[in-house]
């Protein structure tokens, strides 16, 4: 027998269709057909099968380039011969669409197939496996998909070496047919004809949403230093985002700002009588409003605060907020790893939690902060973005992060 299957021009090649014979005559001699059935079941089976191919290379070990960038040439041989015509390079929609319309139009899809078809979707060698997985998306997506009932790959088949390409095969169905390719083989290559089909969406997890276990109350002392901490972060923002440009990422006021707006939204919400749950609140929005590490260590800041202020039980702010500073710092600090002399936010953070547990006030607090800023020009990094800054970048600028702090301080004592 002789497998004809590429539809591309009119020089009857054999490429991935020829695959189709293989297996169901593989089949159907494991079932211990005759000699005779098998060859008649192979020409049944090529005169149902088309196959075209689209590649944006030909075979770069055996000669020379000859598809100019930005092309794909539709229809090539597997040995690099030419193809019938040269395309811009396209969208995986575009891609198939072109594929299908071509194999459906050829003479040997002529006849109806009140079964279907298989579709074997073959990598011609150095496409990735991700990328043939879009093709498949788009197929599947396509006005051919309902016809589609047995679905083969994608995977490397038919392949031509280092070839940037892929091809379509189509079989038409029969009931005999889709038995025979889905029957088991010991060839380990060989995929597994499935009917395809998207998989339904799995239903997320809904999260806990961190105002659920506490209701809005008030306290018009603490809602107004968070309203001031908060805007003062937001005007500070271009301040911040300046100064860590010079020894970060550029981003420590985008990210502060943020997370004061966030909060700023969510004023309503706040239970501002409860010291633990205020602060607990306030360390799901630094999570999820806040990118990097650092919002990940605001939140446990917070959250350890919470914890401590559950254990103090109904101490006002005055008597527990102090102890409680400090906890959510150590926490910090032990998840990550830095700590006074690290040239971080640390550096103002806890000469104002000091400042607070020796009953200094927030005046105190807020020029313990600017005194540990005013270190950070000359601490040598150990921490942060600014470890991986040379000196000559650092020396003599405040770390930003420490410098919020002392925003926030200066504007809360006022």
């Amino acid at each position: 027998v002789l497998t004809k299957d590429d539809v591309a021009t009119v020089a009857e090649r054999g490429i991935a269709g020829t695959l189709f014979v293989h297996k169901l005559c593989g089949a159907l001699a494991e079932a211990g057909k005759s000699l005779a059935e098998v060859k008649a079941a192979a020409e049944a089976v090529i005169d149902s099968t088309a196959s075209m191919g689209v590649s944006m290379s030909s075979v770069r070990r055996l000669k020379p380039e000859m598809i100019a960038q930005k092309k794909m040439e539709l229809g090539l041989g597997i040995h690099g011969e030419p193809g019938s015509k040269t395309l811009d390079i396209a969208s995986a929609t575009v891609v198939v669409g072109e594929l299908m319309e071509q194999i459906l139009a050829s003479g040997r899809m002529k006849a109806e197939a009140p079964h279907g078809y298989a579709c074997l979707v073959n990598n011609l060698g150095a496409v990735p496996q991700l990328e043939m997985c879009i093709m498949v998306s788009a197929l599947m997506k396509s006005k051919w998909a309902g016809s589609i009932k047995l679905l083969l790959g994608p995977a490397p088949l038919c392949t031509s070496l280092d070839m940037n390409g892929m091809s379509l095969s189509l079989l038409r169905l029969t009931p005999q047919f889709a038995d025979l390719l889905s029957a088991d083989t010991a060839c380990a290559a060989w995929p597994k004809a499935v009917a395809p089909c998207f998989p339904a969406p799995v239903a997320g997890i809904k999260l806990k949403d961190m105002f659920d276990d506490f209701k809005p109350s008030s306290d018009a002392v603490i809602s107004a230093l968070l309203e001031k901490a908060c805007k003062a972060l937001i005007d500070a923002k271009g301040v911040l985002d300046t100064l860590d440009s010079k020894v970060g990422d550029a981003d420590c006021g985008s990210t502060l700002a943020s997370a004061g707006a966030k909060i700023m939204e969510a004023m309503d919400k706040m239970p501002f009588a409860d010291p633990a749950g205020i602060c607990a609140c306030l360390g799901g929005l630094c999570a999820n409003s806040m990118g990097g590490s650092s919002g990940v260590l605001m939140s446990i800041m917070f959250i350890g605060m919470a914890a401590e202020l559950s254990k103090s039980g109904s101490k006002s702010w005055a008597e527990a907020g102090p102890k409680a500073f400090m906890a959510g710092l150590e926490a910090m600090m032990a998840a990550g790893g830095a700590s006074k002399g690290s040239r971080t936010m640390l550096d103002a953070l806890l000469p104002a939690a000091e400042a607070l547990l020796e009953g200094k006030g927030l005046a105190g607090a807020s020029a313990a902060a600017d005194g540990g800023v005013e270190a950070t020009k000359n601490t040598p990094p150990s921490a942060g973005r600014s470890e991986n800054v040379p000196e000559s970048k650092w020396r003599g600028i405040e770390d930003p992060g420490a410098k919020a702090v002392s925003i926030v301080f200066a504007a809360i004592s006022k």
